[in-house]
C-alpha cells in the first residue's frame, strides 16, 4: 500500500514539473517563453523630407523587435515566432504568417521590418523538441505609429468652359498636403496610372480649384488625396463631370392631365446629360418675351395660374442653359372673337334671346323654343331699359335648356375664375358697368367646360320702348382639362 501511494506521489511531480506559464496547451516538458514586442523604428523618417515637388509619401524604418525568454531545457529543438493581424495565434496559426525558425536556443530576438505604420500587429512563439511538440509564448499585440488623415468630401460643377473643384478642410494638425487628380476614366483611387495630379496644395484652408485646362464635351473624373505628415495618405470620393457649352433642347413639353382649374401641372422628359435642374417661363402672349417663373430639379413643375398663357422649359448646369428653349405648350382658351347680339323679352318677338356656347363659334336662337337648347338667355323681370338678367339654360320661364352656372369677376381679375367659388345656378343680374361674366358648363361624367363672356355692352334696344340688346364676344375653355384659365382681356 505504501509502495502505490509513493508511485503516485512521483507521477503527479513529474506532471506538475512540466506545467508552464503558457497560454496553450502544454505538449512538451520544456519551458515557455515569455515574449515582449518593442516598436523601433523611427516616426521621424516616416515621410521624406523633400519639399513638395519631389514629396512621394515614401515610408521608411517601420520595424518591430520582438524579444523573448530562452528555453533552458535539452530538449529544445527550436522555436518558431508567427505573427497575425488577428489575435489567437495559439489557438489557430491558418492565418498567421511564420516569420522564421531558430534552431539556436540562445537567440532571442528578432527585427521584424516588414510591418506598415498604423497597424495592430499579434505575435507568439512557440517553442519545439525533437518530436515538434512544444509549448506557446503568450501572445502579445503592437500597433505601430500613424494612422490615415481624415479624407476631404469633394465636390464639382461644371462652369462655362470649367470645371470648379472644392473639397472639405482636412481638420488633422499633421495635415501636409492635398493632390488632386484627374483622369478621362473613373476609379482613380485605385489606379493613377492615367490620372494627372493638376493640382498640390500644402495649406489645409485651400481647398478651392478652377480646372481650365479642359475640353468642351470631354468626360472627366476627379479624385482628392489627402496626406499627413507620416505619409498616409486618405482618398475622397470621386466625382464625374461632363463639360459643355450649352445643353441640348428640353424636350416632350406637356400638360399633364392632372392639371385642372387655376392649376397648371407641366411635365417634361429629362435631358440626357448631368444637370442642375430646370427653369421653366411663362408669356402670356404667342410672341411675347419669356419670363422666368420658377426652377426645380424634377422634370415636373406645379404652377398656379394667374390667366392663360404658355410655358417653355430650359435645363441649366451653373450658368450654362439649354441651347434654345422648348417647344412651348399653352393653356389658351378658344377665342372667339365674334361679337354675338341677344334681346330681352321686351323685345321684338323675332329676336333671338337664347346662345349655345360653341368650342368654336356660338350659336343664337329662340329660347322660347322648345327645340332650341340654349345655354343662357337673357330676360328682364320688370320693364325698363337697361334691367336684364342671364338665365341659365334650365330655369325661369323658357327653362327648357342646359344648366349653367354665372360667377362674377374678382375685382379687375378677368384671366381665371374660382372653380371653387360661389356660382349662381338660376340668374345673373347684369349691369351697364359689367364688362365679364364667367360661366360653368357641366358635362356629365367628365369636366366642366368654362366660358368668359367678355366686351359685354348692355343698352337698350332702339327698336323697342323698354327692351334691352346684351352684346359680347366669349372665350372657351374645353372640358379636357376642366382649365378655369383665360386671358386678361375684357373688350
Amino acid at each position: 500500500m505504501k509502495n502505490w501511494i509513493a508511485l503516485v506521489t512521483t507521477v503527479l511531480i513529474v506532471l506538475l514539473s512540466g506545467c508552464g506559464d503558457s497560454t496553450g496547451p502544454s505538449e512538451s516538458d520544456l519551458t515557455p517563453s515569455v515574449l515582449t514586442l518593442t516598436f523601433t523604428g523611427d516616426s521621424l523618417k516616416a515621410v521624406s523630407p523633400a519639399g513638395i515637388l519631389g514629396f512621394t509619401g515614401t515610408k521608411e524604418n517601420c520595424e518591430v523587435t520582438v524579444s523573448w525568454t530562452i528555453c533552458p531545457e535539452s530538449a529544445f529543438s527550436n522555436y518558431v515566432l508567427y505573427r497575425s493581424e488577428t489575435s489567437g495565434i495559439p489557438a489557430d496559426q491558418s492565418g498567421a504568417l511564420v516569420l522564421g525558425v531558430f534552431s539556436d536556443a540562445n537567440s532571442n530576438e528578432y527585427i521584424d521590418a516588414d510591418v506598415q505604420w498604423g497597424i495592430e500587429y499579434y505575435y507568439a512563439l512557440r517553442t519545439q523538441d525533437e518530436d515538434d511538440d512544444g509549448v506557446w509564448s503568450n501572445e502579445d499585440s503592437i500597433k505601430t505609429p500613424g494612422s490615415a488623415p481624415t479624407p476631404s468630401v469633394l465636390s464639382a460643377e461644371v462652369s462655362a468652359g470649367s470645371v470648379i473643384l472644392q473639397w472639405t478642410e482636412c481638420p488633422d494638425s499633421d495635415f501636409y498636403s492635398y493632390r488632386l487628380y484627374r483622369s478621362p476614366d473613373p476609379g482613380i483611387q485605385n489606379d493613377t496610372t492615367f490620372a494627372d495630379n493638376i493640382y498640390t496644395a500644402t495649406s489645409s484652408s485651400d481647398t478651392l480649384f478652377k480646372d481650365l485646362d479642359v475640353s468642351s464635351g470631354s468626360e472627366y473624373y476627379y479624385a482628392l488625396l489627402t496626406t499627413n505628415s507620416l505619409g498616409f495618405s486618405s482618398w475622397s470620393n470621386e466625382e464625374n463631370v461632363t463639360v459643355i457649352d450649352d445643353l441640348p433642347q428640353v424636350q416632350g413639353l406637356m400638360l399633364d392631365a392632372a392639371s385642372t382649374g387655376r392649376t397648371v401641372i407641366l411635365a417634361w422628359n429629362p435631358l440626357a446629360c448631368q444637370v442642375d435642374g430646370y427653369q421653366v417661363y411663362y408669356r402670356e402672349e404667342e410672341s411675347g418675351t419669356w419670363a422666368l417663373i420658377t426652377a426645380t430639379t424634377d422634370t415636373t413643375a406645379e404652377i398656379t395660374a394667374v390667366c392663360a398663357g404658355y410655358y417653355s422649359v430650359r435645363g441649366f448646369v451653373d450658368d450654362i442653359f439649354s441651347e434654345s428653349f422648348s417647344a412651348p405648350v399653352n393653356t389658351m382658351p378658344n377665342i372667339i372673337s365674334v361679337s354675338y347680339t341677344i334681346y330681352d323679352n321686351y323685345c321684338s318677338a323675332d329676336r333671338h334671346s337664347g346662345f349655345i356656347f360653341g368650342p368654336t363659334a356660338g350659336v343664337t336662337g329662340m329660347a322660347p323654343s322648345t327645340s332650341f337648347q340654349q345655354d343662357i338667355y337673357t330676360y328682364d323681370d320688370s320693364k325698363g331699359d337697361n334691367e336684364v338678367s342671364l338665365y341659365s339654360g334650365n330655369y325661369g320661364p323658357f327653362g327648357n335648356g342646359n344648366q349653367s352656372y354665372f360667377q362674377e369677376p374678382a375685382s379687375g381679375v378677368y384671366g381665371s375664375c374660382d372653380p371653387d367659388g360661389t356660382w349662381l345656378g338660376s340668374s345673373y343680374e347684369l349691369y351697364t358697368s359689367d364688362h365679364v361674366v364667367f360661366i360653368k358648363l357641366p358635362f356629365v361624367g367628365g369636366s366642366n367646360a368654362y366660358v368668359k363672356m367678355y366686351g359685354l355692352t348692355v343698352v337698350p334696344d332702339p327698336a323697342t320702348a323698354n327692351g334691352t340688346m346684351v352684346s359680347f364676344s366669349y372665350e372657351y375653355q374645353p372640358n379636357d382639362l376642366g382649365l378655369t384659365l383665360f386671358t386678361s382681356n375684357w373688350q
